[in-house]
This record gives structure tokens, C-alpha cells and sequence, in this order.
């Protein structure tokens, strides 16, 4: 649904700083009836301003989260990485030694490197 990790966190704070504030609001008008309008605004304010906090407390702790696997995930990646590219340096390596082993015996050598393997492979 989204592709954008900031537009998932702008949706969401918008709808826990909403619902948070119905529920603040809902809180000082059906228990606490008996202060007057701006008694009753500025505790709302209050309970808003708390429901900001927690909002931005979740945003930035799942922000941190997903810093933290995605440095991971690139950690793991780089080193997959280097062991394919190991893999590969001794592929090659064992199939130039092989051609030049061929070509001090005066054999004929037609193994295809290991790069159009690979492709003949896929």
C-alpha cells in the first residue's frame, strides 16, 4: 500500500494524535462536566500534548528500529558479497590454471570460462 516509510509515519501519527484526542476529549466532557469551556479546552490541550509525545516516542523508536535492521541487512548483504566474489576468484583462477596447464601440455583447451557457464546456466 505504501512504498514510502514517511508517509506510513505521517498516516499514523496523524490517526494516534486523532484518536488520542477524541479520547482526551471524550474524557473531560462526559466525566469531568463540572469545569467550564476553557477549564475543559486547556485539559484537552493537555491530554493532547501527551498524546503528541507518545506519538513521536513511537515514530522515532520504529524510525531507530528500522535504521538498525537496515544497516544490518546492508552489513549482511556486503559480506554475501564478498564470499560470491571469493567464489568467483576461485573459479577463475582454477579455470586459468587448468588453460594454462592445457596449454604447456600442447592440449586443446575449449572449457568456457566460468562467466558464460553461469550464463548458460541461467
Amino acid at each position: 500500500m505504501f512504498r514510502d516509510h514517511e508517509t506510513v509515519y505521517l498516516v499514523a501519527s496523524v490517526i494516534l494524535v486523532l484518536l488520542l484526542t477524541g479520547l482526551a476529549a471524550w474524557y473531560e466532557i462526559d466525566y469531568r462536566d463540572m469545569d467550564s469551556l476553557p477549564d475543559t479546552i486547556v485539559s484537552i490541550g493537555q491530554g493532547v500534548s501527551s498524546a503528541v509525545a507518545v506519538t513521536l516516542t513511537i515514530l522515532a523508536t520504529a524510525e531507530i528500529g528500522m535504521l538498525i535492521s537496515e544497516k544490518y541487512r546492508a552489513r549482511r548483504f556486503e559480506e554475501g558479497r564478498k564470499v560470491e566474489r571469493r567464489e568467483r576468484d576461485a573459479q577463475w583462477k582454477a579455470w586459468l590454471a587448468r588453460r594454462d596447464e592445457a596449454a604447456a601440455n600442447g592440449e586443446p583447451f575449449d572449457e568456457p570460462p566460468p562467466s558464460e557457464e553461469e550464463v548458460a546456466q541461467s
